[in-house]
Parts: C-alpha cells; structure tokens; sequence
C-alpha cells in the first residue's frame, strides 16, 4: 500500500489496522503468520458464485473538499476448468460441490477523485494550444467535495454494480468478457491473469461513464477576455493589380524581342541565362581577335584577350557519333585554327 500511495504522489491516509475479530465467522482463525499491524485493508466475500467482485474502502470521505480517495480489491475466483493458461498461486480445495479447483487472484487499486478547473481557450485567428495561467489571489472554489460522500458512494456503487451484472447467472465461478478485459488474454477461456494497468483502465472508463456524471454541478466562474487590437489594415486594389501585372507582362515581351543575337547562332528571344548574359555584357561575349594562330607566345595571347570574359562554343551536333579520342582532337583543331 505504502507503494502505490507513493507512486501517486499521495500522502498515506491514516487507515486503521484490519480487525480480523470481525471477519472471523464460527471457528475460523486467521493463519499464524500474519499480523493485524501489517494489514491495512481486509474484506469478507461469501461463496455466491460470482466470478469478480468489488471491495471498496473509503480512504478519505471528502471532508476537506479536495475529493475522495478510494482503496479498491478485486477479487477474481475462477473455475480453473474455465481459464487452462491462468497462473493462480491460491487454489481451493476440491470437494463434491466442485470438483475442479477455484483459483484465486486479487488485484488491489488506489483511486483518486479530485476538483480541477477547465480552461476554456477560444481563439479563431490562432492555433488553439493549452495556456499556463496564473490564478489571482483570493480567488475561491465554489464547488468542493464537503458534504457530499453520500452521494459520492452511491455513484461509486452504480459504476461497480455496472460492471458485476457482467457475471455469468447459470454456472458458477465461470468467465466473463469483463473479467477476461482484466488480462491480457481474449476469448471465453482466455483468462490469464489480472494485469495491473488493464484493471485500472477498466475501473477508469467506468467510472467515467457511470460515475463522474453524478458529481456535475454549477458555480460561478472566472473568465477574462483579451480583444484584438487592430493597428493597421491591407488592402488589395484589384484595378491596379491588373494594371501592374499587365504593365509587367508587357515589358517582359519587350524584353524578349529586344534580346541581342547571341554569338555562334545561339537562340535569340529567350529568357535563359544566355539572354541575360548577353544582355549584360554583349561587347565581351566574343572571341579572340582573328583566332590563335601557330608559334604564338602566351604573353601575346594574354594581351590580347585580356579583356575576353566569356566565350561561347556551340557544339555540332554531328560531332557526339565520333569516338572520345577524335571528338577530342577535333574540337582542339578547332580552336587553333578558327577564322574570324
């Protein structure tokens, strides 16, 4: 117990030891090596047959107003002829009533009911994320869970009687769907054995469905409301748009007529990088001055294409069937003795 309160960040209720007296019916005495002192909660479950069943120790009844906290026991008792893949550690004996054993597993829930305040984020300009919000001083619940045990159980007791009617009528200690949902198993002798996050998401939905509506209630609220400050507005003339994108597409024809020819009989009218080359710089797109001619020192050609930026060389296209070797050769002849 000390586990499960510290796993939720709870503070261990004050919770009396267990009175076995009580429980005891005619001669039956507890087993010698437990201890009153040790047990924080004990219950008493008659044989009717009933296949799960639901303890429920209140503990704290909501006095302070910040909810209720519940000790839950489910007690699993199972035909082991129903459930072939469980794995009880507790059997009973087998007598003439039943003559196959009753297996025995348990599982035991800490449940906590507590106030919170919803906030409620509406924003049509934005994306609607959660907002930490700083409460003000002063400020007081109207709703709290004083007073209120009372009805508080008996809801309690609605979500728990929900799930019991799932228990099979005809035959005794028998699987159920409920009971199967407990575990990882499935199917009418899928039973295996009670699976700590399953109960506790079984006990979860109920509740939610079958309990949590009973405690709805109304009291006034707090709301703050921040409006948008408008600063500046945009606006789109429609007639002057067309005028400039029309004005802009005239001018781009313009543009594509008046391109320079490009050397070498490159495409002209063109919007690449070519016509913007050219466009650019025209007066350098040209070649060296009457070729490169043979015996030439490279302080001549320096000289003389100093000024030279870029270059053009129109590849022929009849030239890509020569092999790599006499392309190559080719296109050097080419550049040595071109004719101006």
């Amino acid at each position: 117990m000390y586990s499960l309160f510290e796993s939720m960040d709870i503070p261990y209720p004050a919770i009396k030891p267990a009175n076995f007296a009580a429980l005891m019916i005619g001669e039956d005495k507890p087993p010698a090596n437990i201890s009153e002192a040790d047990i924080a909660v004990a219950g008493k479950w008659w044989q009717n047959g009933v296949a799960h069943s639901f303890m429920s120790i209140p503990a704290t009844k909501g006095d302070d107003g910040n909810g209720w906290l519940q000790i839950e026991i489910v007690l699993v008792r199972l035909n082991q002829a129903y459930a072939p893949n469980s794995s009880f550690s507790v059997h009973s004996l087998a007598d003439v009533d039943y003559p196959s054993p009753i297996g025995y597993d348990v599982a035991v829930c800490v449940e906590e009911f507590k106030p919170y305040v919803l906030d409620a984020y509406n924003n049509t300009a934005a994306y609607q994320h959660p907002q930490t919000t700083s409460m003000q001083g002063g400020v007081q619940r109207g709703i709290d869970s004083k007073g209120k045990f009372v009805a508080f159980a008996s809801a309690h007791d609605n979500s728990r009687n929900v799930m019991i009617k799932d228990n099979g009528r005809d035959f005794r200690y028998v699987p159920n769907p409920t009971l199967v949902s407990f575990t990882n198993g499935s199917g009418p002798l899928g039973y295996t054995k009670l699976d700590p996050i399953r109960v506790a998401n079984a006990l979860a939905k109920s509740d939610s469905q079958h309990l949590l509506p009973y405690l709805a209630g109304s009291q006034p609220i707090i709301a703050r409301s921040y409006p948008d400050k408008t600063v500046a507005y945009i606006k789109i003339s429609q007639l002057w748009l067309a005028i400039l994108l029309l004005i802009m597409l005239l001018l781009g024809y313009i543009v594509a007529i008046f391109v320079p020819r490009l050397p070498l009989g490159l495409p002209r009218r063109d919007f690449g990088v070519f016509s913007w080359l050219a466009a650019i710089e025209g007066d350098a797109i040209v070649g060296l001055p009457n070729g490169v001619g043979r015996y030439e020192h490279l302080e001549e050609l320096e000289r003389r294409g100093r000024h030279v930026k870029v270059r053009y060389n129109a590849p022929n296209e009849h030239d890509w069937n020569l092999s790599e070797t006499d392309r190559a050769h080719k296109e050097f002849f080419e550049r040595q003795f071109v004719v101006r």
